[in-house]
């Protein structure tokens, strides 16, 4: 297991949410915005805002909130010989 910031994936791939490094406000207001342990989330702009695409939406989250956001990445798909 990899374990490592959301603001640190690269654009266009993805990863499984582990934990929050967060204030329990800023952490409120992400789960609001549906981001939670255990769901994958996808990098689709790593900026300031990261613009996430989950469960069929995108949202923008803060470059400060993002890097406190622990993920797993998910593993490559297997490409066919």
């Amino acid at each position: 297991m990899h374990a490592r910031s959301l603001a640190d994936l690269p654009a266009n791939s993805s990863g499984m949410v582990l934990r929050f490094n967060l204030s329990d406000e800023d952490s409120i207001r992400i789960r609001t915005l549906g981001i939670c342990p255990g769901m994958t989330v996808e990098v689709v702009q790593n900026g300031d805002p990261l613009i996430l695409a989950s469960a069929g939406t995108r949202i923008g989250i803060s470059r400060r909130i993002a890097a406190q956001v622990m993920i797993e990445d998910e593993p490559m798909p297997a490409v066919a010989s």
